[in-house]
């Protein structure tokens, strides 16, 4: 699986977008994302 966020400006690489190069999360497997969440506000996302 990945997350896909939306209205968040986040680095393509943890957009969750298979097209955009997202690796996939493995199952029973975990991913820590790190950036900054700008703009501010409440976003949606899914996975």
């Amino acid at each position: 699986t990945t997350v896909h966020w939306h209205g968040i400006y986040a680095p393509s690489v943890l957009d969750g977008a298979m097209e955009e190069g997202t690796p996939m999360i493995p199952p029973g497997a975990s991913k820590t994302y790190s950036f900054k969440a700008a703009p501010s506000g409440t976003f949606w996302y899914h996975s």
